[in-house]
């Protein structure tokens, strides 16, 4: 749901090619990105895990969290595939799932030093922490 929902909103992939919108998912106009964390935030909560939630705050991941393991984040980085602005926008939520699957999806290269310095200044776990020292 998650990969047809950014195809259909237009998404740009890393190659920078879109598809067309459905009128079924969006009616007549492009969702807004709004919309599309909404969908992505919904995927990851659907693969929350009781352990994974009490292991992740055993660690100090506080409340915002789903609980979601890591491979089925990577799962669902693989069905979206590269999506820079889409990582920040799952960036800015600070939902500790939410971020580590940002790091999966962004795209280094096009971070600026500004952004960079922001993503670093605002983790909160240490998982998170992990996870984007090694994208970057």
């Amino acid at each position: 749901m998650v990969k047809k929902c950014l195809h259909q909103a237009g998404a740009e992939n890393a190659a920078g090619k879109t598809t067309k919108l459905s009128s079924a998912t969006v009616g007549a106009s492009r969702p807004s990105s709004n919309a599309i964390v909404a969908d992505v935030l919904a995927q990851l909560n659907s693969l929350g895990n009781k352990k994974m939630l009490a292991h992740n705050t055993m660690y100090g991941a506080g409340q915002n969290q789903l609980g979601v393991r890591l491979g089925d984040i990577r799962g669902q980085a693989k069905k979206i595939r590269t999506n820079h602005v889409l990582a920040l926008e799952l960036w800015k939520t600070k939902n500790v799932d939410a971020q580590i699957l940002a790091t999966l999806l962004i795209m280094p290269h096009e971070l600026t030093a500004v952004q960079l310095e922001r993503l670093v200044k605002s983790v909160t776990f240490v998982h998170t922490a992990d996870w984007l020292h090694s994208k970057l």
